[in-house]
C-alpha cells in the first residue's frame, strides 16, 4: 500500500514489462503516481539516484543499482517480467560464455 501515490519512474509504453507493471498495480488495487516515463534505462537511473521516484529493476541489477547509484530494493514484484535479447551476426557462437547463456536461455 506504500506505493500508492508514490513517484514512479516508469517504463515507457508500449512495452511488455509496463503492461505487466499496469496489470500488477491493478491486481494489488495500487495507484502510484507516474512522474516520467524513460525509454533509456540510465537516465532512469540517474532520477533515481536523484531521489525523483522509485524504480522497477531486474533482481540481477541489484548490486549495481545500490553501489552504483544508491538505491535500495523495497521488494519483489512477482509476476514481473523482463525480457532480454541477443543478436549476433554470425551462425555459430564462439565466445564459450555466449554459448553457455544462450544454451541455458533456450526453450525446450
Amino acid at each position: 500500500a506504500s506505493l500508492n501515490g508514490a513517484p514512479f519512474l516508469a517504463p515507457a509504453e508500449p512495452s511488455a514489462l509496463r503492461e505487466d507493471l499496469d496489470r500488477l498495480f491493478a491486481r494489488r488495487h495500487l495507484e502510484p503516481r507516474v512522474v516520467a516515463e524513460f525509454d533509456d534505462s540510465a537516465l532512469l537511473k540517474a532520477f533515481a539516484h536523484d531521489g525523483a521516484g522509485f524504480v522497477v529493476a531486474a533482481r540481477v541489477l541489484e548490486s549495481e543499482l545500490g553501489d552504483r547509484y544508491g538505491l535500495v530494493l523495497v521488494g519483489p514484484m512477482p509476476g514481473v517480467l523482463e525480457q532480454f535479447f541477443a543478436f549476433t551476426a554470425e551462425r555459430t557462437l564462439a565466445h564459450p560464455a555466449v554459448k553457455e547463456i544462450v544454451e541455458a536461455a533456450q526453450i525446450g
